[in-house]
């Protein structure tokens, strides 16, 4: 009835607002239609043009609060109805697809009716080969993950991207890879079981391509656009590694058997060589590791363990990781002015790190935890290190103190005692700072979808914690709340991958063309740029 008349007559919004369909009829107030908004779109094949049923489609908010998603219909239509108004970002994957974003963010306003937010998904390339012992014949136990190189923290890191188990014939093949620059890299339970030989040593943990037991000496595959590439055959042979020993000593009764990890350092994955360690504890022992930086991670049911450890010629012998239950730590979260806060809204979260690569104060994947009083119990595993992180701050409020002791935490790495609770203390302020503005290029036209970083000067260790950063909307315009204030550096670029701003190779020939602003308390600072690339 109400889509009939919505054609038919021009409604004053102000008239429609008001109007109220009969409840004997099974509606609602036409007041919540009309404050509310919609998006509409469509997902479509990027080589054939045909609709994509089925596409995962994922409204995130920009404020930390949880996705919503749904999926097309048959001709790849999706619609989200009701909605708030608010900062969005809108996400479309497809199985056999590389997943997209519909480019930067979208502000919607009451009533507004978005459509023609539309996905055209590709497909992703694969890559494939085969991997071999040092006889060539088929190492059929071993497992090949795809590694990408990110930058986050200040750090380039390598992340996952892809993984398959080889068969039988030693043959692998990984799927749905975007295009890009990998490194691969595989091991297998199997070699570390292979007796050492005097001459040539043993078979090291992993291996990258082609054969390499080292990073230095990896060597990088390039992937294009749809495209299939074959022949990356890993042949794996032995060395005279050092070795890594030690042992597991847990602290509490464990049911299922421990696994130890020997991680490369540079990577954000647990995905590596292993060995299995009794519930009880004991020794555990990597014969032949190249020299170099490693993590070591001891897990079992819900404990974990880590140490870092730096092997040189003579290799290590006396590591050891224990494993203790998780601890207890009550956080408080106070507010100068609380009456404008919800604290139910708010998420806290204590973010595992090592020292090498703290994240960010601002957590955009913490979920709301905060009770009515500001508090949450959180259990963090004892002795690892970790980092405080927030989500949920209005634009107004900004962290002023986060301390454990005499710890100030927004600095400094958290380690929950072994042998007592923890209460850690978080102040926030109301006389955050905001920064709001365009970006334009060269000709003076608005910018969708660039991306504005604010690294502060003001902050000289872990300085990259407290960058903050966020994408324009369809009229190049940007907004930053919750700005401590202070003086800052802010970039725009067009296209840039995020957190590529923490590399200070990527970030040296910016330096000078950043713009340099002071925010003041409780101030909205107008900051105008132009696009860096």
């Amino acid at each position: 009835m109400f889509d009939k008349l919505s054609h038919r007559y021009r409604f004053n919004s102000r008239i429609l607002a008001c109007l109220m369909i009969p409840a004997s009829l099974g509606m609602i107030p036409l007041l919540a239609v009309v404050d509310s908004v919609s998006i509409e779109g469509r997902v479509t094949d990027g080589l054939t043009g045909l609709p994509v049923d089925g596409a995962g489609i994922s409204l995130v908010p920009c404020d930390g609060r949880p996705p919503s998603a749904l999926a097309t219909n048959a001709d790849g239509v999706f619609v989200y109805r009701e909605i708030e108004p608010g900062c969005y970002r809108v996400f479309a994957t497809g199985k056999g697809y590389l997943s997209a974003g519909s480019g930067g963010t979208m502000h919607l306003r009451r009533g507004e009716r978005r459509s023609a937010v539309d996905f055209r998904l590709e497909r992703g390339s694969v890559l494939a080969g085969r991997v071999l012992d040092e006889d060539s014949e088929p190492v059929a136990d071993a497992k090949v993950i795809v590694l990408r190189a990110q930058y986050g923290a200040g750090f380039r890191q390598l992340r996952p991207a892809g993984a398959a188990d080889v068969d039988e014939q030693g043959g692998y093949r990984i799927a749905n890879i975007a295009p890009g620059r990998y490194l691969l890299y595989t091991w297998a339970p199997s070699l570390g079981r292979v007796p050492a030989d005097e001459e040539t040593g043993a078979y090291a943990p992993g291996y990258y391509f082609p054969g390499a037991d080292r990073l230095d000496s990896a060597v990088e595959v390039e992937v294009r656009p749809r495209g299939e590439v074959h022949g990356i055959d890993f042949r794996l042979t032995r060395s005279r590694g050092v070795a890594l020993a030690g042992k597991v000593i847990p602290a509490m009764s464990l049911k299922r058997p421990i696994r130890v990890y020997l991680v490369p350092a540079e990577w954000v994955a647990y995905y590596a060589a292993s060995v299995q360690v009794p519930a009880r504890g004991g020794p555990f022992r990597f014969p032949s590791v190249a020299p170099g930086k490693y993590r070591l991670v001891a897990s079992a049911e819900r404990t974990i363990a880590e140490a870092t450890v730096e092997l040189g010629t003579q290799g290590l012998e006396d590591a050891e990781l224990r494993l203790d239950p998780l601890a207890s730590c009550l956080v408080r979260v106070t507010a100068e002015e609380p009456e404008k806060l919800v604290f139910g809204k708010l998420g806290v979260a204590l973010a595992v790190s090592d020292a090498y690569r703290p994240p960010t104060l601002h957590g955009s994947s913490v979920q709301p935890n905060l009770n009515a009083d500001g508090e949450v119990h959180l259990t963090p595993a004892r002795g690892r290190p970790a980092y405080v992180s927030l989500a949920g701050l209005p634009d107004a409020v900004y962290v002023k103190s986060a301390h454990y002791g005499d710890a100030d935490l927004l600095e400094e790495v958290f380690q929950a005692p072994r042998d007592a609770a923890c209460h850690i203390g978080i102040g926030l302020s109301s006389k955050a700072s905001q920064a709001t503005g365009v970006v334009r290029n060269e000709d003076g036209e608005p910018v969708p979808a660039a991306t504005v970083v604010m690294i502060p000067e003001f902050r000289r260790r872990n300085t990259f914690r407290f960058v903050r950063w966020t994408t324009t909307d369809e009229n190049g315009s940007y907004r930053i709340g919750s700005l401590e204030p202070g003086e800052y550096k802010v970039y725009a670029w067009t296209d840039v991958e995020p957190h590529r701003w923490n590399d200070p190779e990527f970030l040296r020939p910016y330096l000078s063309k950043g713009e340099r602003v002071k925010v003041e308390p409780e101030a909205v600072k107008s900051v105008g740029l132009t696009a860096l690339n």
